[in-house]
């Protein structure tokens, strides 16, 4: 009797300590995790900043192509007219 309550008092030993290495390791994982996602996140946050930035010239381009051919139009104007 005696003999089987140290067995089981060795187990429950044995499995509490388990788990605690366990779960250190997993939180250690967990925080390897957070540190690659915001990392990822500020990636992203950079990419979408060019993104808007690429947007934001190429309305510029379009604004700039379109007042070209309305300066160019007004100079064929002129020198018809001359």
């Amino acid at each position: 009797m005696i003999v089987s309550v140290i067995g089981v008092l060795i187990t429950i030993a044995t499995v509490i300590t388990t788990n605690a290495k366990n779960q250190q390791k997993t939180e250690s994982k967990i925080d390897v995790i957070d540190v690659k996602i915001q990392t990822l996140s500020d990636r992203v946050e950079k990419h979408n900043n060019v993104i808007e930035r690429v947007y934001q010239l190429e309305t510029d381009y379009k604004v700039l192509e379109q007042r070209e051919k309305v300066s160019e139009h007004r100079l064929d104007d002129l020198e018809k007219g001359a």
